[in-house]
């Protein structure tokens, strides 16, 4: 469905030029329910947003009210010590910043490093102070920091089905085989980002796509690792999963706490977010460094595409069901 595109923005209470005209630009927009620093702009504001002063001083901060919904999820506090995996280009790692009021350490990482300007550029721009940016793979920081961040947030690439809603063009970008490619990257993604957090600690896993492949597949890949450890919470800012009940009943009954958003409900992008708890400490195995690789190959042609479903099959226990005419190439 092509939805006509609305423009949202996110207030930065970092800086305090966004405190002097909150009040007067909230008396003019529509509030976003999940996010009280989110608002849509009608339509003459939103037609000057980008060009704006507040917005060059990084007072405003464009982003779609559907991805305001993971940062809310993940409820950063000040003090603590939290990870964006997948940060580029800095929205949600903004606006953890600001939840946690500049204080503690937020670890933004992109490990594609042709995004990484934009990271810094964002997060400079917006008074990000205690952010330390670094570009590497997953599995390599998997390998560094065991068990020991309070919050992870992994935004998780993705086929983007979601977004297909801005327009027609979006469609040359998406194909159904790429959300199959997609959720085995997600799947080694995520059991990173799971080992990397703290017991007791928060992880948020969130795409925007909508499809089960991408999302409670890759939740339930997790599981097939760290099947004692996970614990699916609600997410309480929008508890309907928007499965139909054939379909959520191939799932654990914990999943139907993960929310959608919508397009054609919520007038926004299509999002998916997860809560996970984690109850004991994790050990990391060497079997994860096939997500690594994969990230990396998502950018550059294979040496040997023909030997990645063998690969997968035999290290990870997982074998991506590839239609016949196609071939996995990162």
């Amino acid at each position: 469905m092509i939805a006509e595109q609305r423009v949202d923005v996110r207030l930065n209470r970092l800086l305090p030029a966004a405190r002097t005209f909150a009040d007067d630009l909230r008396s003019l927009c529509e509030p976003v329910p999940w996010c009280d620093d989110a608002l849509r702009l009608p339509p003459d504001l939103a037609a000057i947003a980008s060009h704006s002063l507040e917005f060059r001083l990084g007072a405003l901060y464009l982003q779609a009210k559907a991805t305001t919904l993971a940062v809310r999820a993940l409820d950063p506090r000040p003090g603590e010590f939290v990870l964006d995996l997948a940060a580029a280009p800095g929205g949600k790692a903004t606006q953890i910043a600001t939840a946690m009021g500049n204080t503690g350490v937020l670890v933004a990482n992109e490990p594609r490093n042709k995004r990484v300007a934009a990271l810094v550029g964002n997060l400079e721009r917006c008074g990000a102070r205690n952010a330390l940016v670094t570009s590497v793979l997953g599995s390599q920081l998997a390998r560094s920091f065991h068990n020991v961040f309070d919050r992870v947030l992994l935004d998780a690439p993705c086929s983007g089905d979601g977004i297909v809603c801005k327009g027609r063009h979006m469609l040359s970008f998406w194909s159904p085989e790429d959300a199959v490619e997609k959720s085995v990257l997600q799947i080694g993604l995520l059991r990173a980002a799971f080992h990397m957090l703290r017991p007791g600690g928060r992880l948020v896993y969130s795409t925007c796509s909508l499809s089960t492949e991408e999302n409670e597949d890759v939740l339930i890949g997790l599981q097939k690792r760290y099947s004692d450890l996970v614990d699916v919470h609600q997410v309480p800012h929008l508890t309907d999963g928007g499965l139909a009940p054939d379909i959520a009943a191939h799932y654990p009954a914990s999943f139907s706490g993960c929310a959608r958003v919508w397009p054609h409900l919520h007038a926004t992008e299509g999002a998916f977010v997860a809560i996970i708890g984690k109850l004991a400490e994790s050990q990391w195995n060497t079997i994860e460094e096939d997500a690594g690789a994969l990230l990396r190959h998502e950018a550059e042609p294979p040496k040997d595409p023909d030997g990645w479903s063998p690969q997968l099959a035999a290290r990870w226990d997982f074998e991506p069901d590839i239609p016949d005419g196609y071939e996995l190439v990162g």
